[in-house]
């Protein structure tokens, strides 16, 4: 072999040398720059996250400060004021709150509590003669709290009244209804109820049986709407009973006659 061939085979092996060196710098370089964008990926995906689960926990604080905020709104007493209202000129009798409370969930309430005397002695009751408790406030402090009302008058079952105090509760007991939010269909049935009964021939012939009559209607009227069936429109008298009601009270006055007698 010539000079001139040996130095041509040398020449010719150092490139390829420099070619597969060259391919294989180019490969490693492609492979770095690969697992440099495979990191940055990962950590984009990473910072993204961590700023997708950021956002939920402030998004679940807001939501739970914001039920909380309503839970406090909900605590707080609500007025309906009228600025251009003024006292009125007597204090309104009002039906005990416990009876507001029982109507406003339909329950039956004693007819005696709606009666003048008995809403004054609730209102006597709560300015002078509760008890009180400590009890905890909202905040976490003390405050003093009615723990109970003394309760001086007896309530009388609805059937004892006499027809005076029966007519004298219809007031107090159609504004209670009212106020606590009936439909207007049923207070208009109410209304008409108690209206009719006032001007029954039965009220002129024995007023006694008016009271054992409303008292056993509005009973049955509250045991349906407490046993989930639909309540009857109690606008409608029932003539049967009527006359049921007014043997129920000649009954009961022949009865007192005799015991009277035996004495």
């Amino acid at each position: 072999m010539t000079a001139e061939q040996r130095a041509a085979a040398i020449q010719a092996a150092r490139d390829v040398w420099k070619a597969a060196h060259d391919a294989a710098v180019e490969a490693w370089n492609q492979q770095a720059e690969d697992d440099a964008a495979i990191a940055r990926q990962a950590a984009e995906d990473e910072e993204n996250e961590r700023q997708r689960l950021e956002e939920a926990r402030q998004a679940a604080l807001r939501e739970a400060e914001e039920a909380d905020r309503l839970a406090q709104e909900a605590k707080r007493p609500k007025f309906n004021i009228d600025n251009a209202a003024e006292a009125p000129v007597l204090t309104e009798l009002q039906a005990p709150v416990s009876a507001h409370e029982d109507l406003r969930k339909g329950k039956w309430v004693a007819w005696h509590l709606f009666t003048p005397e008995m809403c004054r002695e609730d209102l006597n009751a709560y300015q002078h003669d509760q008890e009180f408790k400590l009890a905890k406030a909202d905040d976490g402090g003390l405050i003093m709290q009615s723990s109970r009302r003394l309760t001086r008058i007896p309530v009388i079952p609805d059937r004892q009244l006499s027809y005076e105090q029966w007519s004298s509760a219809i007031p107090t007991f159609l504004r209670t209804i009212k106020d606590v939010g009936w439909p207007e269909e049923l207070l208009q049935q109410w209304n008409s109820f108690l209206y009719q009964l006032q001007h029954h021939p039965a009220r002129f012939d024995d007023s006694r049986a008016i009271v054992i009559f409303a008292a056993d209607y509005r009973a049955d009227w509250h045991r349906a709407h407490a046993d989930g069936k639909a309540v009857f429109n109690i606008s409608r008298i029932n003539a049967v009973r009527m006359m049921d009601a007014l043997a129920t009270s000649k009954r009961m006055a022949l009865d007192a006659a005799i015991q009277v007698s035996t004495v």
